[in-house]
């Protein structure tokens, strides 16, 4: 368990130093290029890594291809669409749009996957969702 909240932390520092950074240097440049910038430099670090350690098993039939290909193009077109709008809308409004992508992950897996919720998932959907609403009505304060 100590693993994978180091994990967890260690990613959300990543993300938030990738926010922190499109915000205060990279303004000036147009978010399709910084997403593409990113996406290469991500492509070439994992491509590596999995190399080196052989890690890469191509799918096996056309159902996974099928599913790769789609996991491709629906994660390049929304970080896209995110690095493109993150300039506009800038780093807080982002913010609460990123603090809900675990309740919509686990609402996709009850309706897609038919998995279940624990009670504890339910009591982090609710803090999730009483935070985004206290962001909200603090911000129009």
């Amino acid at each position: 368990m100590l693993r994978g909240i180091i994990l967890a932390l260690t990613a959300a520092v990543a993300f938030s130093s990738v926010m922190m950074v499109t915000q205060r240097w990279l303004l000036a440049v147009d978010g399709r290029v910084r997403s593409l910038y990113m996406m290469a430099a991500i492509v070439v670090l994992m491509g590596g890594i999995g190399w080196m350690r052989e890690g890469f098993v191509p799918p096996q039939d056309m159902t996974g291809w099928a599913a790769l290909a789609c996991v491709a193009i629906f994660y390049a077109i929304a970080f896209t669409s995110f690095f493109v709008f993150l300039p506009r809308f800038g780093m807080l409004d982002n913010a609460a749009v990123m603090n809900f992508e675990p309740v919509a992950a686990l609402l996709l897996g009850v309706l897609i996957l038919d998995q279940t919720i624990s009670p504890i998932q339910t009591v982090g959907v609710g803090v999730v969702l009483v935070a985004m609403v206290g962001f909200a009505m603090q911000k129009r304060t």
